[in-house]
């Protein structure tokens, strides 16, 4: 549908344009505009007819703003799609997402080939992503995420992390323990609802994620470990069972494995493997000799809840009434590898 709005683009401008210029049903979505050598072109993301979940990417296009439409589908290659043409004044390059597994939603650019003015995806307008292609531009060299992380801030979360939800700013300190950081205790019925989570993005193909945590302060019904987190998780933490410390490996089908706690200083490790779809969970307390425990978790992109890719996550809340203890994290250590029992 195209609507007209006010010159300020705050209103709808009373007897401007509404009309909808095609059904494109209900399976369409990031749906974007742009205007090329005389023509409107729409690009929209639906579900391929007998496809199953698979999208294709389909351009519309007219001389006018409001139709008549034709389309033709651009991109049909697997889980590619969300086509976003970059208006440079070339017009010679997409960027777009893949969904990817356990990874979540990859970006890529690809180049676009003009054919009879129909933006076609892919050398020679194969509608497909070249798996490997020269860079548009060159000589800015690559620059890659920031991933481990010692804590030595006095104030703020490093650049790679995020909150899992809006962060409740009392319940954590860089500063308390300086070089470290500490989680205090809220109530939460499960890690999912736990409001101070911090995470950062599994990296593919394989990744590995480690952290040194002092468990000294977890109290009565406190969880405080390290997750392979999406909405179908799985952990390693330490938790206090009635004054018991334990080592617990979790998973979210109700699956578990603990032991007790030897050490208030334990290590703990998730090694995510993106092409096999497998987390495995380890501990250690010199962070030399490690042990696997517990469960694998088989990690799923459940789109239909969370659009993101699993992370590694740090995680500390209580199931039971006392919220007076906390978790301290001397660091968070990544590896491009699955790192498994070696170091």
């Amino acid at each position: 549908t195209i609507t007209e709005l006010n010159t300020d683009c705050k209103s709808v401008k009373a007897g401007g344009i509404n009309k909808k210029i095609f059904d494109g049903g209900s399976t369409h979505d990031g749906n974007r505009i742009f205007k090329k050598n005389g023509y409107y072109y729409i690009l929209s993301t639906p579900v391929k007819d007998g496809g199953g979940y698979q999208r294709i990417e389909k351009a519309w296009r007219s001389k006018t703003l409001t139709g008549t439409y034709e389309q033709k589908v651009i991109l049909d290659d697997g889980a590619n799609h969300q086509v976003c043409v970059v208006e440079d004044g070339s017009y010679n390059w997409a960027a777009l997402f893949e969904d990817k597994g356990a990874v979540g939603r990859i970006p890529k650019i690809a180049p676009v080939t003009w054919i009879n003015d129909w933006p076609m995806i892919g050398v020679n307008g194969s509608g497909k992503v070249p798996a490997t292609y020269n860079k548009p531009a060159s000589g800015n060299g690559i620059k890659s995420p920031d991933t481990s992380d010692d804590f030595t801030k006095a104030t703020a979360i490093s650049s790679q992390w995020q909150w899992n939800h809006n962060p409740d700013n009392s319940k954590w300190s860089l500063s308390e323990h300086p070089g470290w950081l500490r989680l205090k205790t809220s109530y939460a019925a499960n890690i999912l609802e736990a409001r101070n989570t911090l995470a950062q993005r599994i990296q593919g193909p394989k990744s590995s994620g480690w952290v040194k945590l002092d468990a000294t302060n977890i109290k009565p019904g406190q969880i405080s470990g390290l997750s392979a987190f999406h909405s179908k998780y799985g952990y390693i933490a330490v938790r206090n069972d009635n004054g018991t410390k334990k080592l617990v490996q979790y998973n979210v089908d109700g699956t578990e494995t603990s032991i007790n706690l030897d050490n208030n200083t334990v290590y703990l490790k998730v090694d995510a493997d993106c092409d096999t779809q497998i987390a495995k969970f380890y501990y250690s307390y010199d962070a030399n000799s490690w042990t696997k425990l517990g469960n694998n978790l088989k990690m799923d992109f459940f789109y239909k809840l969370w659009f993101i890719g699993y992370r590694f996550a740090l995680f500390n809340y209580t199931t039971g009434s006392d919220t007076s203890g906390y978790a301290d994290f001397d660091y968070f250590k990544f590896s491009p590898t699955a790192t498994g029992v070696g170091k």
